[in-house]
């Protein structure tokens, strides 16, 4: 499924809808170009959670927690790593159990994560008509049905 968001405000909302089919030990993978909103989609994750829009691109952290709603939320950004043995090393998957995990630049960790995740969102931004357009993969249809109608 595919949504066109016209705004940060719009990316976000649709991350708050999108959290209610998060259950603890859900890992997000999400893909895109710098710019393209994946902090943005984790701050309306962080919103839908209940803890807070408060969350930030951990790009020099490498991990920031969220607490304080349903699930906590792990935000994982691994652009800075240069190998899968130092993404392997961040031991995300035992961090995931118990909250949700999204996971910035997963594609720096390798096919190990990958057959973790339970979802994949990609976000393209076109910078010339000012819109992302946002596939989210790993919903059943009536969850993605629900999706859209928001």
């Amino acid at each position: 499924m595919t949504v066109a968001t016209h705004s940060q405000r719009e990316t976000e909302d649709l991350a708050r809808r999108f959290s209610a089919f998060l259950r603890a030990g859900d890992i997000v993978l999400l893909l895109g170009e710098m710019g393209a909103g994946k902090t943005a989609f984790v701050r309306g994750l962080a919103v839908g959670l209940g803890c807070g829009d408060v969350a930030s691109s951990p790009t020099f952290a490498l991990m920031n927690r969220y607490e304080g709603g349903a699930l906590p939320l792990n935000h994982f950004d691994l652009y800075r790593l240069s190998s899968q043995e130092e993404a392997f090393d961040l031991d995300m998957i035992e961090e995931a159990r118990g909250c949700v995990t999204a996971v910035e630049w997963p594609q720096v960790a390798g096919r190990w994560l990958t057959d973790e995740a339970r979802f994949t969102v990609r976000l393209d931004y076109d910078e010339a008509e000012d819109i992302r357009l946002i596939t989210v993969r790993g919903l059943r249809k009536e969850e993605m049905d629900a999706l859209s109608c928001g």
